[in-house]
């Protein structure tokens, strides 16, 4: 449970994010510091069965990267 760090996003050789399910809460960050976010390599997104609220930020829309996004079962609002 608690927040996502938004210091994850900066890990760049990241390839697969899987927090599916741990009651994590807030918003999704999309910046860090004020820096937007590279997402690298990751392929594979999974934020859902949370309780994250809010916006789906744009970087995940717009990454080259990214495969699998799975944001379900959460109170975000946007599309992808």
């Amino acid at each position: 449970s608690g927040t996502l760090p938004p210091e994850v996003f900066q890990l760049q050789s990241l390839e697969r994010l899987r927090l599916r399910g741990n009651k994590l809460r807030g918003s999704i960050p999309s910046t860090f510091n004020g820096i937007e976010f590279n997402l690298g390599n990751l392929a594979v997104l999974d934020l859902a069965k949370n309780s994250f609220a809010g916006v789906i930020p744009d970087i995940f829309i717009s990454s080259k990267a990214i495969r699998e996004i799975h944001l379900g079962n959460n109170n975000l609002n946007g599309t992808i």
